[in-house]
């Protein structure tokens, strides 16, 4: 109203005698005003023209409602007003130049709910009490939320303030710093102008000595209170999916971050100044209770049924919570802002504040879009986005989880798998999975959703991953180090304009080039070892740090004192020193290696290096209980078969999946769950011939290493029961798992004859039988079959699943031939017999695959095929030396190649591989080759397009 002087100034008349006699002071005269703003009014001065009260609008008049004090009324004429309408500003700052107040700037009080719109008030800086504006109230004062960071709004419309016009009228008075609240309050809260009640204004006012007043500190209950109210806060919105969480942990990580960051001070009587909020921040924490520690407090929470608290160890955990106590579901809707939402706006303001200047950070988009398997579970929870960031995922995972009591009663840490859980968290070939632990959910749930990203906000979405920015250091030419700069072009990062910025920054020269790894993408070279001015030259582009990777790969250069040190003096401490190390360190590494090779000659070690059967992991696998590992229960029988030579083998016979859901999934509970599962076994044994005759059986040997009960190869006969619907007999070679003797090759081939002889006794035929050998077992598989068809008996076919081709031929891929293959002792040579085998054949195997290259495949794949290409006209010898003209050995060659494709079929299967497929002239069946472009060693079997291959290959695919 004052920010500029008024308008006009009448003349001053002296007051009535019905005026004087209604107020006090002598000597007061009056006049109108209109302000800059045209609005009227009436201001009364003291005796020495100083401005005491105004009043607004041509009505005027001195009926108390209408006047207002000005601030040297209330500050240099010590006028007493009520401190229960101060309204306390944050800060000073624009205050005296009449800037209204607004509503972030108020500092909670308890006073301020009471006030009323249009209320007059005083604004005074938090702890003093010298009035800086005079006002009304521009809202009630109950409408102030002082947890809402975003309420915008004006709080108190200012009419005059200090250091404005108005004060400018009186005397040249400085406006007042101010000063420290006093001891004597009011308790009227009648009105701010009723303070003018009883005012002597006769002679200079008095100067008064003001004693300090000692800072007030919140008592030990009052903390306790405010502090329980925090934790109950921290607990409404604690994500269940982190329980059980050390007691320390939660105080430190989730309660002390949940205090208020603008607490509601407690009420202050007569006698005691306000609590300042940062001081009630300081000391609200567990030492100002009265319990001192942490485990007394929580405990009395755990008393009201909110929190299960446990001791593991000496540790005291938060074991539980529940959710749906009354007090965490109002707790839940106090939405206050905390202090560590505070201290997270503060940093980020901070790094706003450094960053000042600087290019805006490009935005860069990481996102996952559900699919076929995923879309149940988001529906399920009420989502329809289109698609979701890794934050979101975890707390909808969370509520879930909650909303369906899935939570492993025992275990904490997992999950109970549903319908809707298992088809968007499982894999393939787990189908009999029952839980997945909590720390996994959320790489599950990615894992079947489809990747996307977006730099830039504007665009379409793209595939999965993007790359961050390389930086790096190489040396060229000798001893030239440049910085090169790769992988900016998805970060719409201009080469030519980095080039240039660099040039400048660092004083070197610079370059674009096509990158040699990858000719399609550019590179910025820049001279020297530049990673620390490339680095902060991308950061003040705004590509964020997490998308920046350094890698120095060029040696550091040697200081000036170094470079100069006589050249005596260098080759003796640093390059002679290097040179050496490492010639020690070779000759340990070659003798290391001579004494393996040795070892590797010696029975003993050959078979443990070979089998590693000495890794028997599960540890003390309880083979009894298949369902430990996997399995659906009462599907699967363990059984004891015994070989020729009496050794007793360990083996699992798992029933086909349409099978045991019709005979044993619906059996009905009797007294317990142990119960139904022995009854499950025993009716599982008694349809035992059943379940051989009425589905097919596939005969599963295993790899090297491990038990049956191993997690990937459980997995396996989970997918092969169930997808191809057929009985699995799995077995465990001697020395292996549960069974008895040493392994050999001999001894391996007994225990798979004994297998098979176990299915043919109990009424199998041998034309439902697929022999299935993985890694190791596919030497055992073939050699079974070839002597099977020395008998005259053909399985209904035979899968090879990572096979080698001998192995002496696998030692030689691992440089490990030489002496070693004349003492090898264990050969499954399966090239050898693998043409007299006269079942279908199925060959599987991943190009990834680092433990057996796919050239072993390969080879028993083209010796299969060998007989029905033409032969080679010359002698391999007389090649090598040059001794058959180019033209005649090219034309052979193109006519072998022309026959091979008219014989072998192959197809492309986008995302799996190639299959290539031909018939044998002899009716033995056809040989299907499945190479497929990952998978790796073991993961190969895991593919459901791999198993789909397996049943078509060899008839299964309408099971």
């Amino acid at each position: 109203m004052f920010k500029k002087p008024p308008h006009k100034i009448f003349t001053s008349s002296a007051l009535h005698k019905v005026d004087i006699e209604v107020l006090v002071p002598k000597g007061i005269t009056s006049c109108k005003f209109d302000t800059h703003l045209d609005e009227t009014g009436t201001l009364y001065s003291s005796s020495e023209k100083e401005p005491l009260w105004f009043s607004m609008g041509k009505g005027g008049g001195l009926a108390q409602s209408n006047l207002i004090p000005t601030g040297k009324s209330l500050y240099t004429m010590e006028m007493p007003y009520p401190t229960s309408h101060n309204i306390n500003a944050r800060s000073r700052h624009s205050r005296s130049r009449g800037a209204d107040l607004m509503i972030p700037g108020v500092v909670p009080s308890p006073i301020l709910p009471s006030l009323t719109q249009g209320q007059l008030v005083s604004v005074v800086q938090y702890r003093n009490v010298t009035p800086l504006v005079v006002g009304s109230m521009a809202i009630n004062g109950s409408e102030l939320r002082y947890d809402d960071d975003d309420q915008k709004g004006k709080a108190v419309v200012t009419l005059h303030a200090a250091g404005d016009a108005l004060w400018a009228l009186g005397s040249k008075q400085e406006a007042p710093e101010g000063k420290q609240q006093e001891a004597v309050v009011t308790d009227d809260i009648g009105g701010v102008t009723e303070a003018v009640e009883g005012v002597k204004l006769d002679g200079e006012a008095e100067t008064k000595e003001e004693a300090a007043t000692p800072e007030r500190v919140p008592t030990a209950q009052e903390i306790e209170t405010t502090l329980r109210a925090t934790t109950l806060y921290a607990l409404s919105r604690l994500d269940t999916a982190s329980l059980p969480l050390p007691a320390s942990t939660f105080y430190s990580s989730h309660i002390l971050s949940s205090r208020p960051a603008r607490p509601m001070l407690p009420s202050s009587n007569e006698a005691e100044q306000p609590i300042d909020p940062k001081t009630f921040l300081s000391h609200l924490d567990i030492k100002h209770t009265p319990h001192k520690k942490l485990a007394p407090f929580l405990k009395t929470i755990e008393k009201d049924g909110i929190i299960k608290l446990k001791d593991v160890r000496g540790e005291l955990l938060v074991f539980s919570v529940d959710a749906k106590h009354p007090a965490l579901v109002e707790a839940g809707k106090w939405g206050w802002k905390t202090v560590g939402a505070e201290e997270k706006k503060e940093k980020a303001r901070e790094k706003d504040d450094t960053a000042d200047g600087s290019a805006k950070e490009i935005l860069v988009e990481e996102v996952w879009f559900p699919e076929a398997s995923t879309e149940g579970f988001f529906e399920a929870c009420g989502e329809s986005a289109p698609h979701y960031t890794l934050s979101s995922l975890r707390p909808l995972l969370s509520k879930y989880i909650a909303a369906h009591n899935l939570q492993h009663p025992t275990t904490p840490k997992f999950v109970v798998l549903d319908d809707v859980l298992s088809r968007a968290l499982l894999r393939k070939g787990e189908d009999g999975k029952e839980f997945v632990g909590r720390e996994e959910m959320v790489e599950r749930l990615l894992g079947n959703m489809k990747g996307m990203w977006r730099v830039g906000g504007v665009g379409g979405f793209k595939k999965m991953p993007l790359h961050p920015v390389n930086v790096q250091t190489k040396t060229r030419q000798g001893r030239k180090v440049v910085t090169l700069v790769t992988g900016f072009e998805p970060f719409g990062i201009d080469p030519e304009a980095l080039s240039e910025e660099l040039r400048k920054k660092c004083a070197s020269s610079t370059s674009v080039a096509p990158c040699v790894e990858k000719p399609k993408q550019l590179e910025v070279m820049v001279q020297g070892s530049q990673i620390k001015a490339v680095t902060a030259l991308l950061l003040e582009l705004g590509l964020p740090k997490k998308w920046i990777k350094v890698s120095e790969n060029a040696g550091k250069g040697k200081g000036d004192h170094e470079r100069h040190l006589p050249l005596t003096t260098m080759a003796d401490t640093g390059n002679r020193g290097f040179l050496k190390r490492a010639h020690t360190f070779f000759i340990y590494l070659g003798g290391l290696y001579a004494i393996f090779i040795i070892l590797l000659m010696t029975p003993g070690f050959q078979r443990h290096a070979l089998y590693m059967h000495a890794l028997r992991f599960p540890r003390n696998a309880k083979f009894d209980t298949p369902e430990l590992y996997g399995l659906a229960p009462g599907k699967t029988l363990n059984l004891n078969l015994t070989t020729s030579d009496d050794i007793r083998i360990g083996a699992w016979f798992v029933a086909a999946d349409g099978f045991y859901k019709k005979h044993l999934k619906l059996a009905p509970p009797l007294k317990g769950e142990s119960a139904n599962l022995e009854q499950k076994r025993e009716a599982l044994e008694s349809l035992l011939p059943s379940a051989l005759k009425s589905h097919p059986t596939i005969l599963f040997f295993h790899g090297n290493a491990m038990t049956r009960a191993f997690h990937l190869r459980t997995r396996l006969y989970s997918t092969l029961s169930s997808r191809l619907d057929a009985n699995v007999l799995a077995i465990d070679y001697r020395g292996f798992g549960d069974s008895e003797g040493v392994p050999s090759e001999q001894g391996l081939l007994l225990d798979a004859r004994a297998a098979w002889d176990w299915l043919i006794d109990n009424g199998v035929k041998e034309g439902d039988i697929t022999v299935v050998g993985q890694s190791l077992g596919t030497g055992v598989s073939a050699g079974l079959v070839a002597e099977l068809a020395e008998e005259g008996v053909s399985p209904r076919g035979m899968v090879l699943l990572s096979p080698y081709s001998s192995i002496a031929t696998l030692l030689e891929t691992y440089n490990l031939g030489g002496f070693v293959l004349k003492f090898l002792r264990h050969r499954f040579d399966t090239l050898a017999v693998i043409n007299a085998i006269t079942c279908p054949i199925t060959i599987v195997h991943a190009t990834d695959d680092w433990d057996i290259p796919v050239a072993h495949a390969k080879v028993l794949f083209d010796s299969l095929l060998e007989s029905l290409l033409p032969p080679h006209p010359f002698n391999s010898e007389d090649v090598l030396l040059g001794k058959v003209p180019h033209e005649e050995f090219s034309k052979a060659i193109n006519g072998r190649n022309m026959r091979r494709k008219e014989i072998v079929a192959t197809m492309e299967v986008k995302g799996l591989g190639s299959i290539s497929t031909f018939s044998r002239n002899d009716n033995h069946g056809d040989i299907t080759f499945l190479q497929t472009t990952w998978g790796e060693h073991n993961g190969v079997s895991a593919i459901e397009g791999v198993i789909d291959v397996i049943g078509w290959s060899v008839g299964m695919e309408g099971q």
